[in-house]
């Protein structure tokens, strides 16, 4: 995976990805997806440090996928499809 050098470059690929994710997640299937998700990785205290951190990763990937879902809403509200 190549990053992107320039701010420009970078900011076009989080919106490509968050217009991507925001379609899933507003589709039944992708609200059925990320409830899976959080049944399946509860997030909370865990029963030691190590059991925490894990917790605390998987909380971590679901909030990246709902803050990307909000970035493409937003940008869709801000910028028509063409």
């Amino acid at each position: 995976m190549n990053k992107p050098r320039t701010k420009e470059k970078a900011l076009k690929s989080v919106k490509q990805k968050a217009k991507t994710i925001a379609r899933f997640m507003n589709s039944p299937v992708g609200s059925q997806v990320i409830r899976m998700l959080e049944q399946e990785f509860p997030t909370g205290v865990g029963k030691d440090p190590y059991d925490t951190y894990y917790k605390l990763g998987s909380r971590d990937v679901i909030e990246y996928l709902n803050q990307l879902k909000r970035i493409g809403e937003k940008d869709e509200e801000i910028q028509p499809e063409t």
